[in-house]
C-alpha cells in the first residue's frame, strides 16, 4: 500500500454521503496507519448508525472539501506500512523517502505483464514475527 500524505483535519475523518447512504473510511482520512483507520471506520461508523437512526432523513453528508485536508505530519521512520515488528515495505525500492508503489501501479495499466507478485517470498521461512536476530536486518 501507500503512506497518504493528506489527513482529514476539519469535519469526521471519512466521507459519508446522506443522499444515497454510502460511506467510505480508512487511514487515507484518519491518517497513518491503523490508528488513523481506525479512526476513519469509527467517524463512519457513527455517521451510517445516525442515518439508520433517522430513516435517512435530516441527515447532513460528510464529504471533506479542500479546505478539510492538511498535509499529514511526517514522524521519524515513516514508511508505506506500519507494522507489529517495525516499518517497512517488504519491497527493494530506493531509500530515498518517496513511495514507488504508484510507478509499478502506472506501469501495470500500461501493460506490463506481471510474471510474479511474491515480495515475502524470501522472508516468509521467517514466519510473521521474524525469528532471525536483528543484526541480521530485514528480510
Amino acid at each position: 500500500g501507500c503512506s497518504y500524505i493528506t489527513q482529514v483535519l476539519e469535519g469526521p475523518p471519512c466521507a459519508f454521503d446522506a443522499d444515497v447512504g454510502l460511506g467510505w473510511c480508512g487511514d487515507m482520512f484518519g491518517g497513518l496507519g491503523p490508528a488513523g483507520a481506525v479512526a476513519s471506520g469509527a467517524a463512519a461508523g457513527a455517521l451510517a448508525a445516525d442515518f439508520v437512526a433517522a430513516r435517512g432523513t435530516n441527515v447532513a453528508s460528510a464529504l471533506p472539501g479542500e479546505g478539510a485536508w492538511v498535509l499529514r505530519t511526517q514522524r521519524e521512520g515513516d514508511e508505506d506500512i506500519v507494522s507489529i515488528v517495525g516499518p517497512g515495505t517488504g519491497r527493494r525500492e530506493p531509500d530515498d523517502g518517496l513511495d514507488h508503489t504508484w510507478e509499478t501501479a502506472v506501469r501495470l495499466a500500461r501493460g506490463t505483464r506481471l510474471e510474479s507478485a511474491d515480495t515475502y517470498r524470501k522472508c516468509r521461512k521467517f514466519g510473521p514475527i521474524g525469528g532471525h536476530g536483528a543484526s541480521e536486518g530485514p528480510c
